[in-house]
């Protein structure tokens, strides 16, 4: 079965984000919310500190981000088309990169394709990364620092 519908929810209504012509911060761009149909019912997420979302490849599962750049809220996950959770990311960073965390300071920024393959940007410690991650197996690749 396949997700479909998938939709991006934001309060900007017909504004224009890649012309961007107020200058709005890239937080401001951000969608509030995520709406999708899967298996004949309807699923919608919000999240008044944003979220970012990306239909996966395959289109049976989605890759969120909630409250993205916020240490205290962050979450970010893979879930199924059903709305229940396949994987925690910060969960599964934590564990494989416990070494890097300070203070617990880390916050998933970003989900993103480049080419077939699946990216999350995240912020440890004020600095930028990001690591490739396989969703079908839950596979995290090395952190790459990005400048």
């Amino acid at each position: 079965m396949k997700i479909s519908k998938f939709k991006l929810i934001d309060s900007l209504g017909s504004y224009d984000k890649s012309k961007n012509i107020n200058r709005l911060s890239i937080y401001d761009l951000l969608s509030e919310g995520v709406s999708w149909t899967y298996n004949g019912k309807n699923y919608q997420l919000l999240n008044e500190k944003k979220i970012t979302a990306i239909l996966l490849k395959g289109e049976q599962e989605i890759g969120i981000v909630e409250a993205p750049f916020n240490f205290k809220e962050n979450k970010a996950y893979i879930i199924n088309g059903d709305k229940s959770i396949k994987w925690n990311i910060l969960k599964l960073i934590k564990n494989k990169f416990e070494n890097l965390f300070i203070n617990n300071n880390i916050a998933v920024s970003d989900l993103y394709y480049i080419e077939n393959t699946l990216y999350f940007s995240i912020i440890i410690n004020n600095e930028d990364y990001r690591f490739s991650f396989d969703p079908m197996n839950g596979d995290i690749d090395n952190l790459i620092v990005s400048r």
